[in-house]
């Protein structure tokens, strides 16, 4: 992978789990990595599918950041200035 390319986008589950790991691990601070990682997959799957839907929403603004930055970066080899 080079360096210097754009970074990937994120799953609709991944920004939920940035916003919502520092909740779990407030409310559990006895727990380790992979106990907050299922925490976060237990409560991805029971979360309202209106709230789903903003996260669904914003990997998918984040893929277009990327394929946009992705075509700049091939055709030019450096990222774009935003």
């Amino acid at each position: 992978m080079d360096p210097i390319a754009p970074k990937r986008s994120l799953s609709a589950f991944f920004w939920f789990c940035n916003e919502e790991r520092s909740k779990v691990k407030a409310a559990n601070p006895e727990y380790g990595f992979g106990d907050i990682a299922k925490e976060l997959g237990r409560k991805w799957s029971n979360v309202d599918p209106e709230v789903k839907q903003r996260y669904v929403l914003l990997a998918e603004k984040d893929k277009a950041r990327y394929d946009r930055e992705m075509t700049e970066f091939k055709t030019s080899g450096k990222i774009p200035t935003k």
